[in-house]
């Protein structure tokens, strides 16, 4: 976890934030479905990335002890990169389930993909704020705490 975690975050949400505009303009529709691929395929990397930043906290628990702020704000940055990434990524997931599977399944899908859609936007907000305090951190808190 460091400032490019916390710039990653912040593109993160920004990717997201469309979500809020497209309820309040619907002739928006059109330019985010054109940027919904690649958007997608990099949620997809920031998840798989989530992932591996979730698994590092974990083998670094005894930093608890000395460092419990730093650990805290890598937990909680890395947990981000893997939500939002996921929400970015369920795209891909619902164009796959639509092509190869039944009815009932293209329907679920459509449902869950809905319900991110609806969520979007506060886990923009989320994300923006803990990037912001990734780099606050990075840049203020541990140059004075000299962690």
């Amino acid at each position: 976890m460091g400032l490019s975690s916390g710039i990653l975050l912040i593109i993160l949400g920004g990717m997201c934030m469309p979500s809020l505009t497209a309820k309040k303009r619907p002739w928006t529709l059109d330019q985010l479905e054109r940027i919904a691929p690649w958007q997608s395929w990099f949620g997809l990397g920031a998840a798989v990335l989530g992932i591996y930043g979730i698994v590092l906290s974990f083998t670094s628990l005894n930093w608890i002890g000395t460092w419990p702020l730093w650990w805290m704000t890598r937990f909680a940055g890395n947990i981000m990169v893997f939500i939002t990434g996921v929400i970015l990524s369920f795209a891909i997931l619902h164009k796959y389930l639509s092509s190869r599977s039944t009815a009932a399944t293209q329907i679920r899908s459509a449902e869950i993909l809905e319900k991110l859609v609806d969520i979007q936007g506060s886990t923009a907000v989320c994300s923006i704020s803990i990037g912001c305090w990734v780099l606050l951190y990075e840049v203020v808190l541990h140059s004075i705490l000299s962690i």
